[in-house]
């Protein structure tokens, strides 16, 4: 990320903080709201004890049945140039299900599925009118696998007035919130959560153990150290040192060092990028021995290949398998998406895990598409908001398999991450899984 576009996103941050607390005052300063962004209390539990999204103030739009066979236009705003152009492996994953539907079912009960991508760059300053143009120009039902916590939170207040749904955004920060932000989920694990397995699985290889960790200093980096924190605390494990590097930082040898100094059991990488290599190759030049664990984005042949066996033993959390990695070959929805992909995605589609991950949204989004057409008014936008809060199916790809939601209650649809020890040769070893299905607010997420 260049500086400039740095310094947008955190002046953007800074004015949707702005907003959101604005927002917050006016509501608790009267009772009337805006759009279809309601007091919290207006949310409400159905008679069936399912969550439901107070739409008195919605458009009548969204609260209207699609026509017999209109099209169901699924809007996305995600990186398809620039350096964070991988993004748009979850475009053409999405698309890949979506024609798979529209050639096999006839779309969803007549409604064809079409989708309409947009690049921005990954810079939310660009975000908000690509947002603008699918809200107003394009009139799509949905907003789906959005990409970047900034981002996805800059168009909030426009999805909310317009009531429309955006869901399964790609961030592991906790965007599945009904009670404050009824019109937006959220696609993964949290980072929060991935924090809370890492103090189970280190507890239970070796009690009482110590820790010592580097994080990059931003909110990621700052989620990561408070719930890690806190869940040390409740596993009884002792944190013995805590460094920190600059998000632009391209060496992080002085950090590891004072690490080091504190000889801890086991070390936590709560890095991304780059810098995923940098930690094992510094604990193995200074002859570090102990456990390693590194967020679940490091976990890649990709990133990890050049450092050969000196990355062997590093874990991590996953909540999907890898389709490139012969280990997962055998696996039936390993040989689902291997064949859909033959069939339906022509010679340019790559079997990845970006394309994997965009398939597997678009299931969870046809599977919400289901249930909300069989709610009372059918196929409205309104519906598929009260179908995503209470769902009750499968994750395509996952270790555990169940995804239920039950609005406040169980707001995570994503709530398995399986611990992998990486393996050069091998592929990753599963070594356990954590399923906190129903139990978020017992996970700590």
């Amino acid at each position: 990320m260049n500086a400039g576009l740095r310094k947008s996103t955190a002046l953007l941050t800074a004015v949707v903080a702005a907003g959101v607390l604005a927002s917050a005052c006016k509501s608790n300063a009267s009772s009337g709201s805006s759009g279809g962004s309601s007091p919290a209390a207006a949310n409400s539990a159905a008679a069936n004890g399912s969550f439901s999204v107070d739409a008195a103030n919605c458009p009548a739009d969204a609260k209207t049945a699609l026509a017999s066979g209109e099209t169901i236009k699924v809007g996305d705003v995600l990186a398809l140039s620039g350096p964070a152009a991988v993004a748009a492996g979850y475009a053409q994953g999405m698309k890949l299900y979506f024609d798979k539907v529209n050639a096999e079912s006839n779309g969803v009960d007549g409604h064809k599925l079409q989708l309409i991508a947009k690049d921005d760059q990954y810079d939310p300053t660009k975000t908000v009118p690509q947002v603008t143009s699918l809200l107003g120009q394009d009139h799509v039902f949905s907003i789906v696998g959005e990409t970047g916590t900034v981002n996805a939170a800059a168009v909030q207040p426009a999805v909310e007035k317009s009531c429309t749904p955006q869901l399964e955004v790609i961030s592991t920060s906790q965007f599945s919130d009904p009670a404050k932000h009824p019109w937006t989920t959220t696609a993964f694990a949290t980072a929060a959560a991935e924090a809370v397995v890492w103090a189970k699985y280190i507890a239970q290889e070796k009690p009482g153990a110590t820790v010592g960790y580097v994080a990059v200093d931003n909110d990621a980096g700052a989620t990561y150290i408070n719930q890690f924190s806190t869940a040390a605390k409740t596993a009884g494990l002792k944190i013995v040192a805590g460094e920190k590097y600059a998000l632009t930082a391209t060496n992080i040898s002085s950090q590891i060092t004072a690490v080091l100094a504190a000889k801890p059991d086991f070390v936590i990488g709560m890095v991304f990028n780059s810098v995923c290599a940098q930690v094992p190759n510094l604990l193995a030049q200074g002859g570090y021995t102990g456990g390693l664990i590194e967020t679940t984005t490091c976990g890649s042949k990709a990133i990890l290949g050049p450092l050969g066996d000196r990355a062997n033993n590093l874990v991590y959390a996953a909540s999907f398998r890898d389709p490139t990695l012969p280990v997962n070959a055998d696996q039936a929805d390993v040989k689902t998406f291997a064949a859909d992909a033959s069939k339906y995605g022509g010679s340019g589609f790559a079997v990845s895990s970006f394309t994997v991950v965009g398939y597997r949204l678009a299931k969870l989004y046809v599977d919400t598409l289901r249930a909300a057409s069989a709610l009372p008014g059918g196929l409205t936008r309104v519906n598929v908001m009260n179908a995503a809060w209470n769902l009750n199916t499968t994750l395509f790809d996952s270790y555990c398999g169940a995804a239920k939601t039950s609005g406040p209650a169980d707001p995570y649809v994503d709530e398995c991450l399986a611990v992998l020890q990486y393996n050069a040769t091998d592929g990753p070893k599963q070594l356990t899984t954590f399923d906190a299905e129903g139990t978020t607010a017992k996970l700590g997420a």
